[in-house]
């Protein structure tokens, strides 16, 4: 399936919250010093961070947990090397 629009995201709870939820990463990168994370299908995206501040998704503390050491083993890793 292709996507037209991507979802850029340098909020790193944000990038749990959709990894958590399914969403799949296209890229990673650092800008001006941030990690900035690329996920395929923007308005997905969108539906999915709105939902979660607004208390209407919810993961689970185990799904979050994983997602932020993913998120957080991108990050170091991509830094360091």
């Amino acid at each position: 399936m292709e996507y037209q629009n991507l979802y850029y995201t340098d909020n790193h709870e944000h990038a749990a919250f959709l990894l958590a939820s399914n969403q799949i990463i296209e890229s990673f990168y650092w800008s001006k010093g941030s990690a900035v994370f690329v996920f395929e299908n923007e308005v997905e995206c969108e539906r999915i961070i709105k939902g979660i501040l607004k208390g209407n998704i919810k993961l689970t503390p185990q799904s979050l947990l994983e997602a932020l050491k993913t998120v957080n083993g991108i990050i170091n890793f991509n830094f360091f090397n």
